[in-house]
This record gives structure tokens, sequence and C-alpha cells, in this order.
């Protein structure tokens, strides 16, 4: 991303970084009061929205929006999985609540683990920007599937 933006301080880099997982973290801790179905729609129209910020700003150089872009998709994702969470201690039988917990960090951490280095390998055999293209593609086809299962969900329940 260096080369694709011009820029080569790391501590540029690492605002970046520190942008996605702060704003991330910050918004987990905002939105105490709201449900957990407006925070999955915030959520799933957030990151997607973010991580097309995020290509815009690589094929047309831009820190700027590449910042913008990251913390959004970093607000985002961090709605979701405190909508994940909220639902599955919502959903969890009292008795079985720990197991629950258990399973749902397991999941989250290869969900969070896995796309990162996924991304980082296919910057070695493609080019950063269409590494970064692909993959703004997938998050933006697995909000829309998400966003689709959720309103199937509250179409059953109304």
């Amino acid at each position: 991303m260096r080369g694709e933006l011009h820029i080569a301080q790391p501590v540029v880099w690492g605002v970046a970084g520190f942008s996605v997982l702060g704003v991330s973290a910050l918004a987990q801790t905002l939105p105490a009061a709201l449900p957990p179905v407006r925070l999955l729609v915030a959520g799933l129209s957030a990151t997607p929205v973010g991580m097309a910020l995020v290509v815009v700003a690589l094929y047309h150089p831009s820190l700027t929006w590449y910042l913008l872009g990251s913390a959004l998709a970093g607000a985002g994702a961090g709605l979701l999985f405190k909508a994940a969470l909220g639902g599955a201690v919502a959903t969890a039988d009292p008795a079985a609540t720990a197991g629950v917990l258990a399973v749902f960090f397991a999941v989250a951490y290869v969900g969070m683990g896995v796309p990162p280095i996924l991304l980082a390998a296919a910057t070695h055999a493609v080019s950063d920007r269409v590494a970064v293209l692909v993959f703004g593609v997938a998050v933006l086809a697995v909000s829309a599937v998400a966003a689709r299962f959720q309103a199937g969900a509250r179409e059953r329940v109304s």
C-alpha cells in the first residue's frame, strides 16, 4: 500500500492500523442502548462502504480517503462484533453461556485472522490494488448475503 499511496513513513501506516482497531473498539462502547438489529444494519452498511473508500483511495491515491475508509470499516466491524456477541449471549441457554462464548470467540478469531492473512498472501501474487479490490468485493458480497439473511429473519419474526 505504501507504493500505491506514495507514503513510506511507518508512522502513517501505524495510524492506519490504529484507526481500524481503535475505532472498532470505540464503536463497541458507544451504542449501549441500540438494539442488536440496528447495530447489524449500521455495521453491515459501514463495513462495505469503508472498504469501498479504501479501494477508491488506492486507485485515486488519497491518504485522507484511505484513513476515513479504514476507520469506517473498523467502526462497522466493531458494531457487527457487538451485535453478534449480544445475539450469542441473548440466545444461549444460561447454563451454556460459557460454552457458547468460547465457541463464539474461537470462530470470531478465525474470522478476523484468516482474511488478513489471505489478503497479505494475495499481495505477493498480484498487485496491492488488485488484492484490495478483490478483498473489498468479498466484503461487499458477504455483507450483502448477511443483510439478506437478516432481512429474512426479520420477515419471519414479523
